[in-house]
């Protein structure tokens, strides 16, 4: 892999810089904590995909890099939990996927001499909450304004029915996509909110086709989403509706689901390396998904920046403000460890 191979050329002389820069201990510890239970159980799974396959391609084992694993069950007390367990072992640097337990644990960060490496949190919040945040996901505000811009423009919506998940990060999509949607001129005709563990969708899908909109906007996680898909693709009235969403699409389970729609499904996601795009889907035999590069991206830029330090505060600072090329192809932050990079427009069928 032409930029892959490029960060396994950083464990050819990692050995010896960890033995002249060391930190007191055998190993360099990073705690990951995703939530490989509960309703974000689905996005955890490919979280961690991302980590087993980083720790599998470039040696990190074998570099006296130690990967911690812990379940935060989407919870934010279970996060504050384990953030404290990992940090009573010794762990400065962390991984943190969710955004219920990451934005519980976030503030206990702040000012202190480590970095929080985090992954599907969309709050714009975050890095207001701590000063040691590296964020790999984009906000949702961001995101959804985005795929907002390309319905508009480039598919001519002008009426949308938006049904989003009854959590922070369905009310971060919604928000984003009908500020910039009513802004441009478009119109919301129905707006409608679903639980985390909702398998019965019936209500929403009678409403939805009521609306009569031009395209349908659907923002959720896991089994919830593909169910909901499922039940408004069975509704032959469907078949004039667009449907329209983010990264979350991308998810092979919810790819199934939207293989049975029978109108036109586009999607925004993030681009990703053409050469990790054949590694993911040769180990796992499924789609790639944008959340594994974001964890394997995490422990390439980790990686190469262990070649100048491992104190934590320096790290950050080496991230912060800088461009890195890696699974998610280009990636630049800003000061505060927010993501900038380049966005695909995906049209299913």
């Amino acid at each position: 892999m032409k930029r892959v191979s490029k960060f396994l050329i950083v464990f050819m002389f990692l050995p010896v810089f960890l033995s002249c820069n060391s930190t007191g201990t055998d190993n360099l510890k990073i705690g990951v904590m995703l939530p490989l239970t509960g309703y974000g159980s689905l996005t955890g799974d490919l979280l961690k995909k991302g980590v087993d396959l980083a720790v599998d391609s470039l040696n990190l084992n074998e570099q006296n890099i130690e990967v911690l694993f812990d379940d935060n069950k989407t919870d934010g007390l279970n996060g504050i939990t384990v953030y404290k367990n990992f940090k009573r072992q010794g762990v400065s640097f962390y991984i943190s996927g969710g955004a219920p337990s990451t934005m519980a644990l976030a503030p206990l960060t702040k000012g202190n001499n480590e970095v929080l490496f985090v992954s599907a949190v969309n709050s714009k919040d975050l890095t207001n909450v701590t000063d040691r945040a590296i964020r790999l996901s984009p906000t949702g505000e961001s995101m959804a304004a985005k795929l907002a811009d390309f319905n508009y423009d480039s598919l001519g919506i002008r009426k949308t029915a938006v049904v989003y998940v009854n959590i922070e990060m369905g009310e971060e999509f919604y928000l984003g996509y009908k500020d910039r949607f009513v802004e441009k001129g478009g119109e919301i005709v129905a707006s409608l909110v679903y639980d985390t563990d909702q398998r019965d969708f019936k209500d929403i899908v009678n409403k939805i086709i009521a609306a009569s909109p031009d395209a349908l906007y659907i923002v959720g996680v896991g089994e919830s989403l593909s169910s909901l898909i499922r039940q408004i693709s069975l509704n032959p009235k469907s078949n004039r509706i667009l449907l329209t969403g983010d990264f979350n699409f991308s998810s092979p389970v919810v790819l199934k689901a939207l293989e049975q729609y029978p109108s036109e499904v586009y999607y925004t996601d993030i681009a990703v390396d053409p050469e990790f795009k054949l590694l993911y889907e040769k180990t796992y035999n499924e789609p790639v998904s944008s959340y594994a590069a974001f964890t394997f991206s995490i422990m390439q830029i980790y990686s190469e920046v262990l070649k100048q330090t491992t104190d934590p505060t320096e790290v950050y600072a080496k991230i912060a403000s800088h461009t890195f090329n890696c699974a998610i192809d280009s990636i630049s932050f800003s000061e505060k460890g927010e993501p900038s990079f380049t966005i695909d427009y995906i049209k299913l069928h």
